[in-house]
């Protein structure tokens, strides 16, 4: 066969190829492949105002995304579906109005379905946070003042922090500063309550009182705890009496070097 031929026999079964009629079978028994989402499984958010959806489907490609936030009561704050069209598909959604209340509980789920109509589905939880708030007790005593000091009769003293509003529990961690040093570190008890004791030697001691969720801390700077059996300052032994002892002190002596003149 020449080379004429040859060329002659191409052409016709190019033309072959276009005329006859041909199915493409693409077998696909997966769903697509969820890479990433945003906002995250367990993840804690000032606001959320975008979210995004990462997928892969490496046999019939992806056909369609879609994404459904809830509120912790269940009402729906969006709900996008968008169509795709390639093997891996990457959106972020705009979230609006963007999600800035506090709260526990908000419900994200995306979804994916390839060309096949394998259909792929992923919740996650999250919060918005909450600022940490709550109440410090020493010896059964509510703290209320930085600068509040608590009499105890009994050298080993009790501590309580309850939460009453703030993250999860498991963000936060409670402990009792003297002298800068972290003396004790609270248990937690479950409830949103951490509680613990420790032993002082006898007089008066300066605690500073912590609760963090690692954003925001619940801080009593500076209780002053009286134990007893120590040396104990005359109550009148206070600054406004230095100062006052100080400045008569000053005044007299000038005045006697004044009159020696």
């Amino acid at each position: 066969m020449n080379g004429k031929m040859l060329i002659y026999l191409g052409f016709a079964l190019m033309l072959l190829s276009f005329v006859y009629p041909m199915v493409t079978v693409i077998v696909d028994d997966t769903p697509p492949i969820i890479e990433v989402t945003e906002p995250e499984d367990g993840g804690v958010y000032f606001s959320v105002k975008t979210a995004t959806l990462q997928v892969l489907d490496l046999e019939s490609q992806i056909k369609e995304v879609g994404l459904t936030i809830y509120s912790p009561t269940g009402e729906i704050l969006i709900e996008k579906k968008t169509p795709a069209g390639s093997n891996r598909y990457s959106i972020t959604w705009s979230v609006d109005p963007e999600i800035t209340t506090p709260g526990d509980g908000y419900k994200a789920v995306f979804y994916a379905i390839n060309k096949a109509g394998l259909k792929v589905e992923q919740t996650n939880y999250f919060s918005i946070y909450t600022e940490l708030q709550g109440k410090w007790y020493v010896a059964g005593q509510e703290v209320t003042s930085s600068t509040q000091t608590i009499y105890v009769d009994s050298q080993t003293v009790t501590f309580k922090f309850q939460k009453t509003a703030g993250v999860a529990d498991e963000s936060i961690s409670c402990w009792v500063e003297e002298g800068g040093n972290r003396i004790l570190t609270l248990e937690y008890k479950g409830n949103g309550v951490w509680e613990g004791s420790y032993t002082f030697s006898p007089g008066t001691h300066h605690l500073k009182l912590v609760a963090s969720d690692q954003q925001n801390t619940v801080t009593m700077s500076i209780v002053d705890l009286d134990i007893p059996g120590g040396s104990k300052v005359p109550e009148w032994v206070n600054l406004q009496t230095v100062l006052m002892i100080l400045g008569v002190t000053l005044i007299a002596y000038g005045l006697m070097k004044w009159r020696r003149r």
